[in-house]
């Protein structure tokens, strides 16, 4: 899967308990929020609605791998990202 996305906020580079570095990721896609004026949406279908944001949790083993984020706003593109839910509280 591939995501696309502007940054609403992040958090500072951490370790995990497996010794991973992580972070974790907001992001905004108005194309996913229900709101999006789509021409193929025809509102007789009962379509399931995304949420416009996401939180991303990024691990990787190396730190210089995570992504940088300057400010709110920066576009976050990600490829071949693997998908779990999580049942964090």
């Amino acid at each position: 899967m591939n995501v696309f996305g502007v940054v609403l906020s992040s958090s500072a580079p951490s370790t995990s308990k497996k010794g991973d570095w992580m972070t974790c990721v907001v992001l905004e896609d108005e194309t996913m929020s229900a709101d999006h004026d789509d021409d193929n949406n025809n509102s007789d279908d009962h379509q399931i609605q995304a949420p416009s944001t996401i939180q991303l949790m990024i691990f990787t083993k190396k730190r210089d791998s995570l992504p940088v984020f300057r400010e709110a706003g920066d576009v976050l593109r990600l490829h071949r990202v693997r998908i779990q839910v999580s049942r964090l509280q």
